[in-house]
């Protein structure tokens, strides 16, 4: 099932102890979401091949999905370095 951002219900009313910062944040996300949602679709499937089925794009809009949450998540939550990863690959590819 398909849902559209126009039919999300709205933003609930944030409580007194939260920023009312976050709300405005939130709604602005929310519209640069909707219009670039729209524009990385179309400019996605104008460089798929001509043959793209529509699985083909779902596919492709599933992927760039991802890789938006999870640089959302990086953001939000913070990431590890590089040298911590190099050790952990070595703990974990190591007999």
């Amino acid at each position: 099932m398909s849902v559209s951002w126009a039919t999300l219900p709205p933003l609930p009313d944030l409580p007194a102890r939260q920023s009312p910062d976050l709300r405005s944040t939130a709604t602005r996300l929310r519209s640069i979401s909707v219009s670039n949602a729209k524009t990385e679709a179309v400019e996605l499937i104008k460089k798929l091949p001509d043959d793209a089925t529509l699985e083909d794009i779902q596919h492709h809009l599933y992927v760039l999905e991802k890789i938006k949450q999870g640089q959302q998540r990086l953001v939000s939550e913070g990431g590890i370095s590089h040298a911590v990863m190099e050790q952990d690959m070595a703990r974990w590819t190591t007999p």
